[in-house]
């Protein structure tokens, strides 16, 4: 019965409440379909604001001050890996499902582990009854950190009277998390900027053979020492307490393959070691959570890309004080991190505050110059190698004809545009005209491109 149909005035606004509850005496079942549906608006409304606390504390049947939390504070990039344990535990356990964080539905993050897709729980609360994770009954969360945007943090939360078995179930999460489900550990991966925080890109080991390299055998033999500082060496090194940490600057003209070396060495030592891979702007901005990332990850080489866009004279380039501090701090400062090989590569070390090359920053610093004409020839051979005129062509007497800086990646330039220009059967002259022409090289720009 609507208001229009009643022969009773229509109430006014502040006794509107009256005639309805009138009305509802008058209407048994309204009554009923009333109470209902409040009380099914409500549970919706309770269930989408519940906080992870009222999850905990009506799951483990507890009032929030008989609530206890055993925390852990991790980076983003650790709590991937203990999203990969919960993952394992939900599969097992099939616990009640909650909120993470206040007023917020539980999320999972998408990972892309070279080319294996995997979700894992970013922002949950778990419940796992008694006997399953631990003899008592447990709420596991994990959330960001309530201020620390660089931060996540683990809690695993039970009644005060269950504290051990909070600690016990914390302890087994992070003893998996960094033992067999650590997604990154012995893996390579691309250490990148994503707004404002750290995050790993796993890729594809690099496929680069030592026998693919044209190097002196002095550079290999430096290389070859300094890594055995943390392989064949290590216990030597412990034993004498002459610590398991290495760090190599590799230095030269851009092209002459310090990349490919780094890359080479990578290729060496993944799957025993976590290979890190870092570019300017990362380690800039984020050196010291970079190698904070090693504790998690066991044994670990750290490659730094161009580090001479950072660590410049602090004297003549704004902002080059921070980045210095923190490159400091983790080689050679407050910040100890054992078990790390480091290897950096600069076009020019002159550049570099002397702070950040002297000993104990670098152990050892090694330059690599252009190719001499044997090395040259060597180089031009190795590139000719799947083209049709690889045994026709001299290249013996095409290196004879370069100039004395020309680097790796010129030779490989020279021979792309000859192939380019006269077919995959070029004869040794004409590799020559390339040569002769200049154009493998890039010009100093005029004003004009031709």
């Amino acid at each position: 019965m609507s208001t229009e149909d009643s022969d009773e005035p229509a109430p006014t606004a502040p006794g509107l409440h009256e005639a309805v509850a009138r009305r509802l005496l008058d209407e048994p079942e309204a009554v009923r379909r009333t109470v209902a549906f409040l009380g099914a608006l409500f549970a919706d409304a309770s269930s989408g604001l519940e906080t992870p606390v009222d999850f905990a504390c009506r799951h483990l049947g507890v009032d929030a001050n008989d609530l206890i939390s055993e925390t852990f504070e991790s980076s983003h990039v650790f709590a991937a890996s203990v999203g990969a344990v919960l993952n394992d535990l939900i599969e097992a356990h099939a616990p009640a499902v909650g909120p993470g964080s206040n007023e917020d539905r539980p999320s999972w993050r998408y990972l892309d582990l070279a080319g294996q897709k995997l979700s894992v729980p970013h922002q949950v609360s778990l419940y796992f009854a008694p006997g399953s994770l631990t003899e008592a009954g447990v709420v596991v969360r994990l959330a960001e950190h309530a201020w620390d945007s660089q931060k996540m943090v683990l809690a695993v939360e039970t009644p005060t009277t269950s504290h051990t078995s909070g600690r016990k179930a914390l302890d087994l999460i992070l003893e998996r998390a960094r033992g067999e489900r650590n997604l990154y550990r012995g893996t390579c991966v691309r250490a990148e900027m994503r707004g404002g925080e750290l995050a790993f890109q796993q890729i594809p080991t690099p496929e680069v053979q030592r026998d693919e390299l044209v190097l002196p055998t002095a550079v290999w033999t430096e290389l070859d020492l300094n890594v055995s500082a943390l392989t064949t060496h290590a216990s030597l090194m412990s034993q004498l307490d002459l610590g398991s940490r290495r760090g190599i600057l590799l230095t030269g003209p851009p092209g002459v393959g310090k990349t490919a070396v780094t890359r080479q060495l990578a290729a060496e030592l993944v799957g025993e070691f976590t290979v890190i891979i870092a570019d300017a702007q990362a380690s800039g901005q984020m050196l010291p959570e970079i190698f904070r990332e090693t504790v998690e990850l066991g044994r670990s080489v750290v490659i730094l890309e161009d580090i001479d866009l950072y660590l410049g004279d602090r004297k003549g380039r704004q902002g080059a004080g921070r980045a210095l501090a923190d490159f400091l701090a983790v080689m050679d400062g407050a910040e100890r991190y054992d078990d790390v090989l480091t290897l950096a590569t600069t076009n020019d070390p002159h550049v570099l505050d002397k702070a950040a090359v002297r000993s104990a920053r670098f152990d050892t610093i090694i330059e690599i110059g252009y190719p001499d004409r044997v090395a040259a020839a060597a180089i031009l051979r190795r590139y000719l190698a799947r083209l049709d005129s690889a045994a026709t062509v001299d290249v013996t007497r095409v290196a004879s004809a370069l100039p004395g800086d020309v680097s790796g990646a010129d030779l490989r330039e020279i021979v792309r545009r000859t192939a380019l220009t006269y077919g995959p059967s070029f004869t040794t002259g004409d590799m020559l005209d390339a040569v002769s022409a200049g154009r493998w090289r890039p010009a100093t720009l005029t004003g004009e491109y031709l």
